[in-house]
């Protein structure tokens, strides 16, 4: 009898003890190898004041694992599409980008045309003023935090 060899989750099981500075830790040194310029494009470490000044403009608490990966790397430098198309949001950028969803898109529902497969813990709207948005792609669509979900 043959057996199939599943997907090793041998990396997974490498990094999944790791904290968020170890991570970058990694990612940094492979990001020097394989991408300098992506690398070079990282800022350095958010200060806690703006931390601070982040927190209190969203009037909730980020979660600690994105405030340490800031306290690492405050996002990357404006229009740095490094990996995979994505610019990593420092924070004014975060706020910019924030404030321009909420403003323009804000609890719009989508259309049921407009959604492929839509789980029910996911809200049907263009934007929430509750995600937190960390990325911003070149296809113009950003990765959030949910700091509501609705479970």
């Amino acid at each position: 009898m043959s057996s199939t060899k599943q997907p090793s989750s041998e990396a997974e099981d490498d990094v999944k003890d790791l904290t968020i500075k170890e991570l970058w830790k990694l990612l940094d040194n492979w990001l020097k190898t394989n991408a300098p310029k992506a690398y070079e494009s990282l800022n350095p470490p958010i200060t806690e004041t703006k931390l601070q000044q982040l927190e209190a403009e969203f009037g909730l608490s980020l979660p600690e694992g994105y405030k340490e990966s800031l306290r690492v790397h405050n996002g990357s430098s404006d229009d740095a599409y490094g990996c995979g198309g994505c610019e990593y949001l420092s924070h004014t950028a975060v706020m910019r980008r924030w404030e321009f969803y909420v403003r323009r898109y804000d609890g719009v529902q989508l259309k049921s045309d407009d959604i492929e497969s839509h789980a029910p813990e996911i809200r049907t709207v263009m934007y929430f003023k509750k995600w937190v948005p960390i990325t911003f792609h070149i296809d113009l669509f950003s990765y959030c935090i949910d700091l509501d979900p609705t479970e």
